[in-house]
């Protein structure tokens, strides 16, 4: 059984995607925990709704890429680590966000996998996908999130 901390490592598929993000981790962190805020600025989500706090065991349900999906938060910590679970269509998806401090702002890994029947039969296809899908998804995280740490006061001098 893999930790909350970890993508599902004998999953069928699996992919990581990583970018720079010029903007402080605590930005990049409260951008992605947002979760309500994920259609306003991710075209591939038309709506995502958070059940309760910003808290591990919390449930949200979301819709993307024409799936209705329901997950569970598995790991928050701020500012440094994101992660939830999902199943859809008999799929078991683990995906984890993490951000690290970096010369230019922030070094954003995330990583996913899918477990189940459909991953099996059409790993290939579904590797292709997910890569693009997390590729794409921090584009659009990062463009939201410079967005939002250019439009923050700046920090009063001392």
């Amino acid at each position: 059984m893999n930790t909350p901390m970890e993508i599902d490592r004998a999953a069928p598929v699996q992919a990581t995607a990583e970018l720079v993000i010029e903007a402080p981790p605590e930005v990049v962190w409260a951008t992605l925990a947002d979760i309500a805020s994920w259609p306003e600025w991710n075209p591939d989500v038309a709506r995502a709704a958070l059940n309760g706090a910003l808290a591990a065991g919390t449930t949200f349900s979301w819709k993307a890429g024409g799936m209705a999906i329901e997950s569970q938060l598995v790991a928050v910590m701020k500012p440094g680590t994101l992660g939830w679970t999902g199943r859809t269509f008999g799929t078991r998806a683990v995906h984890m966000s993490f951000f690290k401090a970096h010369e230019r702002g922030t070094r954003a890994v995330t990583e996913e996998s899918f477990a189940g029947p459909l991953p099996w039969l059409l790993r290939g296809m579904m590797r292709k996908m997910l890569k693009r899908s997390l590729a794409s998804g921090l584009e659009v995280l990062k463009a939201e999130a410079e967005r939002r740490a250019s439009s923050a006061p700046p920090a009063p001098r001392t």
